[in-house]
Order: structure tokens, then sequence, then C-alpha cells
């Protein structure tokens, strides 16, 4: 017993130094259940569109809802988002999407308005949304109510879940120790990090990913170009049992490959999302 508590606290360790040679910014989401203005940074509510532009539409022409918007002029200073502008991320059905090709923006969509017009009114908007009212009967769009976004600035080492975590700790694990490695013990450990999440949402900008299930780029290698988490929305259970749900305590990603990012080139994004 105490040599195997003596490994667990071995294996704990060098997980910690691969989370400390990976360290990368992050902006940590907080959110408050409350109305939202047009420009604000939010999960669901209304969203800022431009007097020429219209709500987008999925593959079968019905209009998409706004899933999440994130104005860059409410963030902390950091080095890899743009300084200016609005981005926004919308769903409509989300069990119906495209799993052989979740780049494709049919069923999802993400734009980027880098100027913005302060001149219009969220009446202007709501005019052009087809069933306005609907919106708070929809009960299977994954936010339930409406939040504002604060965000705080930090960094952070790399995510179990993460598609690179595995070569990085047994690199790491094989510079001391000639073992295998105790499977049991890993799980323990990711039960562990399981439970963080139970007690806060993970909502974020950057950093590294969660999931439920399995990061879709150890599957795919193509996928790996997508290498910034763009946006995670996390599932949120509110006291009145409103908030956001995705399936079964799901999680949801978004990734763009970082030098697209830097370009403000928002037309190529991974769309993922996972439950248990």
């Amino acid at each position: 017993m105490k040599n195997q508590s003596a490994a667990l606290e071995q294996v704990k360790e060098i997980i910690n130094t691969v989370k400390k040679n990976t360290l990368k910014e992050v902006l940590n989401i907080n959110t408050t259940k409350k109305k939202t203005s047009l420009y604000d940074s939010k999960f669901g509510g209304v969203p800022y569109l431009p007097k020429c532009d219209k709500l987008p539409i999925n593959k079968n022409g019905q209009q998409l809802r706004l899933l999440s918007q994130i104005n860059f002029g409410d963030l902390p200073q950091n080095s890899f988002l743009p300084k200016d502008g609005i981005l926004q991320f919308y769903v409509n059905d989300i069990y119906d999407r495209d799993l052989d090709n979740p780049t494709k923006q049919n069923d999802f969509r993400v734009v980027y308005y880098e100027n913005i017009d302060l001149s219009i009114k969220e009446e202007d908007v709501i005019n052009k949304i087809d069933d306005f009212e609907s919106w708070d009967e929809d009960e299977d769009f994954p936010v339930q109510v409406e939040y504002k976004l604060e965000f705080e600035f930090a960094k952070e080492g790399i995510s179990m879940q993460d598609y690179n975590f595995d070569k990085l700790f047994c690199d790491e694990y094989n510079k001391s120790f000639t073992n295998s490695i105790d499977e049991d013990m890993m799980y323990e450990i990711c039960d562990e990090e399981d439970e963080k999440r139970d007690d806060c949402p993970q909502h974020k900008i950057g950093g590294y990913p969660f999931f439920t299930q399995d990061d879709p780029r150890v599957h795919d290698k193509h996928l790996r170009t997508f290498d910034a988490l763009l946006l995670q929305i996390d599932t949120q259970e509110d006291e009145d049992d409103e908030g956001i749900v995705w399936g079964d305590c799901g999680v949801c990603n978004f990734f763009i490959n970082s030098e697209d990012l830097k370009n403000k080139d928002f037309s190529n994004v991974l769309f993922n999302w996972d439950c248990c």
C-alpha cells in the first residue's frame, strides 16, 4: 500500500512537470445570469447584427441561433486574440450535425465583425428573427437562459484529455522509470480532474480542452491543424434547473488553427461536442 501510494505521488509529480512545461494563456469565463446588451459578451441572448446582415441559416434554410458572442473589447490583455471586434458562434439543432465533416459550417457558423456599428438597436435585430417568441420554448437549445460573461486571464498546462498529453507524459515518465505505468493510477487522477470540473464549469477561451469522451483530433490527423481552443462551453446546472446542457453532462469545443486566428480568419473552424 505504501509503495502504491508513493508511486501515485510520483505519477502526479510527472503530470505536474508536464503541465509546467506546456503553460499556455487562457481566459477563464465566469457567467452571470442576466439580461445583456446587444454588444455584450454573452451565452445566448440577442446577437449584434449590422444593418445589412441577416442571421446565418443552416442547410435547410432555417435561421441559426446565437450560442455565444465574444466582444474582444471586453477581454483582459492577452497575446493570442484580436483586440477589437465581435466574434459570434451560432448553432441550431445540436443533434443534427455532420460528424463526418465537423469543420463544414452548414449547421453551425462562426462570424466575425471587425468593425462595430454602435447605432444598431436590439429591436432592429429582433425584427430579423423569424420566430423570436419561440426561443424561450426551445428545450433542445443548449443555453436555456441568458448569461453575461466576464473573463479572467491565467496560464494553464495541458489537460489530460488533450491528444498531445499521452506522448508528453510518456516521454517525461521514461526519463525516470523503466517499469510500465499502472493504468489504475491514471484513472484515479483523471477522476480527480473530473471532480474539479463538477465544482466549477470549465468555460474558457484558449488554454487546453476538456472532453467527456475523446479528443476528436486523436482519430483524424487532418484535424490536428486545429491547434488553438477558440471557445469551450461546459455544462452548467443552475439551482432552478435552467442553465447550459450538452446532452448528459457534456461539453462543447470550437478549435481553430493558430495562424488563422492570428489572421482573423474564422472560415475554417472545428466544432465538437460530446457527453457522457
